[in-house]
């Protein structure tokens, strides 16, 4: 917004216009609120990436055990011998 009223300020030929600037204070309080905001959204979506993981987890584990109980229930078929020449 600043930007924008120093621009057309500029562009337009007004001269003297006075923008009140921000205080250091308040940049930086600003900027650890936005900083804070920014570790709680990244730690958040950590948390969904590893629930998720641990579930899809779960789920290859259970099909490989089923796969696997599923192969040793099956009788094994003997190899057919090769007819001599």
């Amino acid at each position: 917004m600043l930007l924008a009223a120093m621009l057309f300020a500029r562009f337009n030929g007004v001269k003297g216009i006075s923008v009140s600037k921000e205080s250091q204070a308040e940049k930086r309080e600003r900027a650890a609120a936005e900083g804070r905001i920014a570790m709680a959204e990244r730690a958040a979506r950590e948390a969904f990436v590893e629930k998720n993981t641990l579930r899809l987890r779960e789920l290859r584990l259970a099909k490989e055990a089923a796969e696997r109980a599923a192969a040793e229930a099956e009788p094994v078929a003997p190899k057919a011998k090769r007819a001599k020449r």
